[in-house]
């Protein structure tokens, strides 16, 4: 289906972008959907949060690229993958590990790249099909 398809020509579908949740997430916010905003939005949400829960691990630096770096505890509780994350049987981390950042270098340029790149791969392959080749390479690592 194409991306800027008003119908799905086999099943009918309105606007078929986004698994048919496009509208109804425009709707919600006011008109105006940007994944690559929605998904910096929400890695600047799990960062901060990463850092509430776990703030005597940000004034342990290791060194200048490891400024305002959350702690293993935190990014685990917030899905982190890894040995110990498969160990435990918590098979959905490569889903959630893509959200979460390391440190404050490591967020700034992934989300600078985000904001950068994203635009222009939605614009080829729609933001539905952009989300999932986000999401894809972000389980890739």
């Amino acid at each position: 289906v194409g991306v800027r398809e008003e119908k799905c020509p086999f099943c009918g579908a309105w606007r078929p972008g986004l698994f048919g949740w496009a509208t109804v997430l425009r709707r919600s916010l006011g008109g105006r959907l940007d994944l690559f905003t929605l998904i910096g939005v929400a890695c600047g949400t799990l960062y901060a949060l990463a850092l509430l829960l776990e703030p005597e691990a940000v004034l342990q630096p290791a060194g200048f690229l490891s400024i305002l770096s959350p702690g293993t505890r935190a990014l685990y509780q917030l899905g982190m993958t890894g040995g110990v994350a498969w160990q435990q049987g918590w098979w959905w981390t490569p889903l959630t590990a893509v959200y979460l950042h390391g440190s404050l270098l490591h967020i700034v340029f992934n989300v600078m790249w985000i904001r950068n790149l994203g635009p222009g791969v939605a614009e080829v392959y729609g933001q539905g099909r952009a989300f999932l080749l986000f999401s894809i390479a972000g389980i890739g690592g």
